[in-house]
């Protein structure tokens, strides 16, 4: 997150969703997971290795993304990659396929810290980029 918040900050018409900070009091979390899915115009997935090991994310988030992006014909869904995943794991763990995404929704995280201005751009191209079939 802190390096998403900057973003965040500098463009004040760009707002993430972050389950701690965003999601309401007393609503159950999975209703609250479904709720926000469907009112974001996008959904990013960061992709490390204990993504990868979250029943919840593969049987239920990244389910009902797919669901949205299938039922409403959008290109809605980024991901993000901060570590090294092959292909076949993403797809093994999530049922996932870097070829089921244009390739402006796929990012990697850079290694060196003077490309993050870099990465931030290609991640609002990303955001900014109009949901299409």
């Amino acid at each position: 997150w802190k390096h998403f918040s900057p973003m965040e900050e500098e463009d004040h018409t760009l707002r993430f969703c972050l389950e701690e900070r965003d999601f309401e009091a007393g609503v159950l979390e999975l209703e609250a997971i479904v709720n926000s899915i469907r009112r974001s115009r996008k959904i990013i997935f960061v992709v490390t290795q204990n993504l990868l090991k979250d029943p919840l994310c593969k049987r239920f988030k990244v389910h009902h993304a797919v669901q949205q992006a299938i039922e409403q014909n959008l290109d809605s869904i980024i991901l993000i990659f901060l570590e090294e995943i092959p292909d076949y794991k993403l797809n093994h763990a999530l049922c996932l396929r870097r070829g089921m995404f244009k390739s402006h929704c796929i990012l990697n995280w850079p290694v060196q810290k003077e490309r993050v201005n870099a990465f931030h751009h290609k991640l609002k191209v990303a955001l900014g980029s109009r949901n299409s079939a």
